[in-house]
């Protein structure tokens, strides 16, 4: 009796671990790129005490509309940067993504017991671990748990808190364009109600979908207020529209976007991390439990049986599911968004399925249910502790650190310090990865080039900017003709680095500046010898050397984590100084990564570099060495087993 108690006990616990684990995923250093031009966008309107209706931020599409759904949630972040800085960001986005469970728990707790429901929560958070970003998916998440739980409970308390459907959707619809899925869920559940009254299902399936005649009223009544209320924004009905019209984006239709990563479908093999393998996994699943639960429900009971204890087969619900899982196919920035709205219906679905079983399997005294109960929390703490440490995103390959605060080596900061100093002319050129923090601490004042508000910029300036981001030619003519005399360029992603290969060589252009981040150029002709020189001695003297002992010095993290800021920014530095031609510095930058913990991928590109170096200059011993560390981790790479056979050639 005594462990009989002491395991119910721990059982009811157990979501809380669940909540831990969330809040560990959530609590990780600014590290997105719109970041800061949502804070941009808050500062402005908070400034001039209005919405924006044309872009402010940039200068090349200034006459450009900007219908800016989020204005509410980016007035909202700007206040709380003003009073908590980057900390008060990040704890918010944290509060936000555990409120979201802690909804989402209440939710699925009605048809799963706590260890199955510890145990979903788990795997929805890891599926929703790349989303967890400061943007407004911190408002919408939340948002959309909370309009499934009044659906949910709207049934049972004849739906005498359906009106909280209304406050909800008015604040939604002034952060976050998503606030249409919220409304699919009201209009799923208003159509399964009136499904339910038709036969033209089994039904099991229309009692299952049924709502009691007076919180079918309220659901109606509600459900048309709460749409009403989504019309007071500043934008009116065009508000419905326009996200339907960024369809666009996600597709495939405007093929030039496929080369944004969060707009790729999550299928297309594109960076496969964790919570893609999740996702995948779960949209397996949940075929899989959704067909099943539909067979046994339609072929099952149709008399006074309680759908409740079974959890059910909402048709509504279904058809909002399958919505979701629609949305989440066509790019993986849909994923958080289905796996959050799909876990209650999905919750219920097998619910449905595990109530078939044989009682005995079922039972919450069996050997494998103890054991499980009692292993959970040890296995959710270990797996805390895992993210804390930031082994969960070295291991993934992710650019994120647990933490508070800002992760630096994502945002040229310096660069833009830099520039300022230096007194550098604009208007600027910069790409969109940079655009994002350009647009809130803009050294020029004239405005960005780019950033990531792809409602702002049409598919057809994106797609020039595509084109002359990999042509020195064509971006030699959109520069002139847009009279730009400096460019920030972020040179970690690869298809940057053939554009400062090509201003690098160029008569026009001067590099006064680089670091981890970013290359600062200054167009010659306008600027006149005088100021490249002064700021490229300004920028030998003290600007460098900053570089080196920010890379030499202490990391930010803590000795038990991994210190993935710190890598990123060796290894990019390393490869702009090779893309720049330094190779000896480049050799030293490769071995000074290979002294930290590296990732798999990141420790055998860097391993291969560094000894494809040490050959060319006849160190063939230490180049050997290097080889044959990458072997160990890899023995059968192809490109690794030929520069061993070659390194064999030169050696004899």
């Amino acid at each position: 009796m005594h462990n009989k108690n002491f395991l119910a006990r721990l059982s009811a616990f157990l979501p809380l671990f669940a909540l831990l684990v969330v809040a560990a995923l959530a609590l990780r250093r600014i590290d997105d790129f719109d970041t800061w031009w949502h804070l941009a966008s808050g500062r402005w309107i908070a400034l001039h005490m209005s919405v924006p209706v044309t872009d402010p931020l940039s200068f090349t599409v200034p006459h450009n509309e900007w219908i800016n759904l989020q204005w509410l949630y980016d007035l909202s972040m700007y206040g709380v940067y003003m009073l908590a800085g980057a900390n008060g960001l990040v704890i918010a986005a944290t509060l936000c993504f555990v409120g979201t469970f802690v909804l989402l728990l209440a939710n699925v707790r009605r048809v799963l017991p706590p260890l199955a429901a510890t145990l979903w929560l788990v795997w929805v958070a890891m599926t929703v671990s790349e989303r967890l970003l400061v943007r407004p998916e911190m408002a919408s998440f939340p948002l959309l748990a909370g309009v499934l739980l009044i659906l949910a409970r709207g049934r049972g308390n004849e739906g005498r808190r359906l009106w909280l459907l209304a406050p909800l959707m008015l604040a939604w619809a002034n952060l976050h364009s998503l606030f249409i899925v919220g409304m699919a869920a009201i209009v799923c559940a208003c159509g399964g109600a009136v499904i339910a009254q038709a036969p033209l299902l089994p039904r099991t399936w229309r009692r299952d979908s049924a709502w009691p005649a007076p919180a079918r009223k309220r659901l109606f009544v509600w459900g048309a207020i709460a749409a009403a209320c989504t019309l007071v924004n500043p934008y009116f009905y065009e508000a419905w529209v326009f996200p339907l019209e960024l369809m666009s984006r996600i597709d495939g239709s405007s093929g030039v976007y496929q080369v944004i990563g969060e707009f790729r479908p999550p299928f297309s093999g594109y960076f496969p991390t964790f919570a893609i393998g999740s996702y995948q996994l779960m949209v397996f699943s949940a075929v899989a439990v959704v067909v099943g639960a539909g067979l046994v429900r339609a072929l099952g009971r149709s008399d006074g049986h309680d759908a409740a204890r079974d959890g059910g087969f909402d048709v509504g619900a279904l058809v909002f599911t399958a919505a979701l899982a629609w949305l989440s196919l066509l790019a993986r920035r849909n994923i958080g968004v289905f796996a959050i709205g799909a876990a209650p219906f999905l919750a219920q679905c097998a619910k449905v399925l595990v109530s078939r079983l044989p009682r005995a399997w079922r039972q919450a005294d069996g050997m494998a249910i103890r054991g499980l109960t009692l292993a959970a929390p040890a296995a959710l703490v270990a797996l805390m502790l895992f993210v804390a440490s930031n082994a969960w995103y070295a291991r993934m390959g992710e650019t994120h650190e647990f933490g508070l605060g800002v992760f630096e080596a994502n945002f040229p900061v310096r660069a833009v310090e830099f520039f300022r100093s230096q007194g550098l002319p604009g208007p600027t050129y910069n790409d969109m990865t940079a655009g994002g923090y350009l647009a809130w601490d803009d050294p020029s004042g004239k405005g960005v080039y780019i950033d990531g508000r792809l409602e702002v910029y049409d598919t057809d300036f994106f797609s020039a900017y595509m084109q002359s981001l990999n042509d020195g030619r064509l971006w030699l003519q959109e520069a002139d003709r847009r009279g730009i005399n400096s460019a920030i360029l972020f040179h970690r992603w690869g298809n940057r680095q053939s554009l400062i290969r090509f201003l690098v060589g160029s008569r026009q252009w001067g590099l006064v500046y680089y670091d981890e981040v970013a290359a600062v150029f200054v167009r010659v002709s306008a600027a006149g010898d005088p100021l490249v020189s002064k700021a490229r001695t300004a920028f030998m003297s003290e600007w460098r050397p900053r570089t080196d002992a920010l890379l030499d010095g202490p990391c930010a993290t803590w000795s038990w984590q991994w210190p993935v800021e710190r890598y990123t920014a060796m290894v990019a530095y390393a490869r702009l100084i090779e893309v720049l031609g330094d190779r000896d510095l480049a050799l030293t930058l490769f071995e000074k990564a290979l002294l930290l913990p590296l990732p798999f991928d990141y420790e055998l590109e860097t391993l291969m570099r560094a000894a494809r170096y040490r050959a060319a200059r006849g160190d063939l011993a230490q180049a050997r060495m290097h080889l044959e560390r990458a072997r160990s981790l890899d023995p059968h790479n192809s490109d690794l087993l030929s520069m061993i056979a070659e390194l064999d050639t030169m050696s004899h």
